[in-house]
C-alpha cells in the first residue's frame, strides 16, 4: 500500500486486505449504477406542480387539437 503526501510504501497488503479492497470496488460500483438512474442532470420540478388549462394556449382549446404532426419537426434523435 502507498499513501501519504508525497506518496511513500506503508506496507505489502495480505490476501484478505486485498480481496476486502477489489470486492468493495465492485460493490460501489453496482451502488453506483443502482443510484445513477435515480437522478438526472435536469431539474423535474415541474413533475410537482398542478397542471391548468392556464398553461395551454388558449387557440388549441378551441380548435380542439393539442398536439400537431409536425410536432417532433426539427428535433434531433438520438440512438443509442
Amino acid at each position: 500500500m502507498w499513501g501519504g503526501n508525497p506518496c511513500v510504501f506503508i506496507k505489502d497488503l495480505n490476501i484478505a486486505e486485498t480481496w476486502s479492497n477489489y470486492t468493495l470496488s465492485y460493490v460501489n460500483h453496482h451502488l453506483a449504477e443502482v443510484h445513477k438512474g435515480e437522478f438526472t442532470l435536469w431539474n423535474a420540478a415541474y413533475l410537482d406542480r398542478q397542471s391548468t388549462t392556464d398553461d395551454l394556449d388558449n387557440s388549441d382549446l378551441t380548435t380542439g387539437k393539442i398536439s400537431s404532426p409536425n410536432l417532433l419537426q426539427g428535433m434531433v434523435k438520438y440512438y443509442a
